[in-house]
Order: structure tokens, then sequence, then C-alpha cells
């Protein structure tokens, strides 16, 4: 039996079981999840070393290396044995604990909780023949999520482009001299003691502007120069302090940039359908969005084109 009890101050988000430790109470971990996904758990060992979370047998409370080496013994993925005593392996990108879905729609981003109310990935001609751009958003920071690949189906296309691109939530700003924010020509902001400008969003809301940069497969992630924590019962960003060295978790734009371009200005004829087939996926950060964009012709007319994607998480409905 593992429990886990915050003896700090400050919630504890732990990323891979996605749950918060509350400060003075214990979990029980071994009774809600697989001793494989608690293995992944990171942020946990980490906190133990610190002795902001006591590590308890289900006998007594262990001392930081009774509960480090408690940790290493019992995080081990267990070996699947055939019957014929062959080794089965299973290989998938999705997630231990987490769940399998199809989706037709993006999540309502004003609602936190939401999942799967959102826009639907259905896109048609207007009338007009300018570019269209459509975004479609996902509530992550209580619902960590994954996508893994798209469909796309298409009917009477005449030559549109189109385009799918991973971009960031902006922030509202202003130009100002000697301020805490500088904005570079790219539109990343980066903390400063002689900036350029004012940020007038909310950073502390759950749509302020704080993009959090995910890990990638080799632990790294981009250069990130603010940190913060996500205080569940206020619903709200706290602590939130630059980090000059780029060592933080989040990142603020004041301009729309270009982060993954997933289809790249893909030319439609007719009636079609694209399957981008990955068995790979990619992690969905607080504040990503996914954009798309359709370049017309003068001969674009009455075309018609929906789309749905696999995505991994943990809560489907």
């Amino acid at each position: 039996m593992i429990k886990a009890r915050n003896v700090s101050n400050q919630i504890i988000y732990l990323p891979v079981l996605n749950i918060h430790l509350i400060p003075n109470v214990e979990v029980d971990l071994t009774s809600r999840f697989d001793v494989s996904l608690i293995s992944m758990e990171e942020v946990l060992t980490k906190e133990v070393s610190k002795g902001n979370v006591i590590i308890n047998d289900g006998i007594k409370d262990l001392g930081i290396r009774e509960a480090l080496e408690l940790l290493s013994n019992k995080m081990v993925i267990p070996s699947i044995i055939s019957p014929t005593g062959k080794l089965i392996v299973h290989n998938s990108p999705k997630p231990f604990g987490y769940y399998f879905q199809v989706s037709g729609t993006s999540d309502d981003p004003s609602n936190i909780y939401d999942v799967g109310n959102g826009n639907p990935f259905i896109l048609q001609h207007d009338g007009s023949n300018e570019p269209k751009i459509f975004y479609y958003d996902f509530n992550v920071i209580e619902n960590r999520t994954w996508i893994q690949n798209a469909v796309i189906m298409f009917k009477n296309c005449n030559g549109e482009r189109l385009t799918v691109d991973v971009v960031p939530y902006t922030v509202s700003w202003e130009y100002a001299e000697g301020t805490p924010y500088y904005m570079l020509e790219s539109g990343l902001i980066v903390p400063s003691s002689n900036g350029n400008i004012n940020i007038l969003s909310n950073l502390e809301e759950y749509r302020g502007g704080l993009v959090y940069m995910v890990e990638g497969e080799d632990k790294k992630r981009a250069p990130s120069f603010f940190d913060a924590e996500w205080d569940p019962l206020m619903n709200r960003f706290v602590n939130i302090i630059p980090k000059p060295e780029g060592d933080g978790r989040y990142n603020i734009f004041g301009k729309e940039i270009v982060l993954y371009r997933i289809i790249n200005s893909v030319t439609l004829f007719g009636d079609g359908i694209i399957d981008t087939k990955s068995n790979d996926s990619f992690e969905i950060g607080h504040n990503i969005r996914i954009r798309t964009q359709i370049e017309q012709n003068e001969n674009s007319n009455n075309w018609f084109i929906s789309g749905l994607v696999t995505i991994h998480r943990k809560k489907t409905s």
C-alpha cells in the first residue's frame, strides 16, 4: 500500500496521475492507480525527496529514505506472460490510465470542466472567397489530453488549400516603457527589467494567456520564461513568477505564432478523405489551440469539410 500526504502549504499537482494533493489530506494511491502508472510520476518522487510529501506504507509514516526505497521497489511495470510462456508486448501511444476517444468536436473554452461541447469540426463555404480561419480548443488543465491522428473528409472542393496549425492563445497588451515585460519581434514575451509593453490581460485567469509548454519524450521542453501554479479550488493561477533563464513551464505570447504545423497547404479537389495515420501522439498544453485555415480561389463554391480526431484523455464526457 502506498499512501501520500501533502505536508506543505501548497497544492501539489501530479500530472501523470492527474490529481492534486491537497495540504494535510492523505490519498491512497494504490487503491486508485496501477503501480505501472505511479511509476511514471516523477513529481511524486521529487516532492517526497524535498520532504513535501509523506509516504505511508499502510502501517506507519516513512522517512524520506524509506519512502524512496518503497517507491523504487514497488514501481515495477509487470510483464504479461501468455499461457504458452511468451512475453506479451503491446505498443500504444496511449498513456497508462487514459481512454481512447474519437471526437468530432472540441471543448467549450469558457468552461474549465467541459468535454466535447465546443466547436464541431465542420467547415463550409459561406459565399465569400476570402481565407477562412477556424479555432478549436481543448480543456486540458483538469483533463490532460493527447491527439494521435485526424481524419478529414471533403466534398465539392476545387483547389482549396488546407493548413492546420498548433498555435497559442495571446494576451492583450499595449506599448509602454520600463515595464517587466519585453515582447520580441516573434511575439514571445519575456521577463525584463526594461520592458516595452504592459500586459492588459489578467494572467491569473483560466484563459488569461499563460501557455503551458509540454515536455517532449526526451523530458525536455522549449525555453519557458514564466512559472505558475494552478489552484483547482479557486480555478485560477497563483504564484506567477518570471523565469529569465528559460527554465519555467509557461510562456506568454503577444502575437499568434505557429508552434507546430500538422497539415501544410494541402490542395483539395473533388471529394475525398485525408487520414493522417500516426503511431505517435502529442500532448496539448494549456492554452494551446488548433487553427484550421482554408485558402480559397475564384472557383471556390459550395465546398464542405468535416473532420474527427483520435484523442487520449481521462474524462471523455
